[in-house]
């Protein structure tokens, strides 16, 4: 491997960390910002980290500003019933 691709693999390593990171979302929007175009993966948690809802998996997006929507709702469709406040994860992962 050489340098130059190391030292991107580090960036997205670094930069997969901080998508991860989990960021507090109502029903509504979120927005969180790509460093690189890859695929990625998102999902709903509630205050305990129980999975509430998966939101997409294995889309591909640009680099930049991504909207985050969500209505409010389980995996079941019904209004999310576990603790608030909400947090939306997201992976940058390329994988497929």
């Amino acid at each position: 491997m050489r340098c130059r691709d190391r030292l991107l693999a580090a960036w997205l390593l670094l930069a997969l960390f901080a998508l991860s990171c989990p960021r507090p979302v109502a029903a509504g929007a979120a927005t969180v910002d790509l460093p690189c175009a890859c695929r990625t993966s998102a999902a709903i948690f509630d205050s305990s980290g129980r999975l509430i809802r998966a939101l997409w998996s294995g889309r591909p997006y640009p680099a930049g500003p991504l909207a985050i929507q969500w209505d409010g709702r389980g995996d079941d469709g019904k209004p999310a019933a576990g603790a608030a406040p909400y947090q939306v994860r997201v992976v940058a992962h390329n994988v497929r």
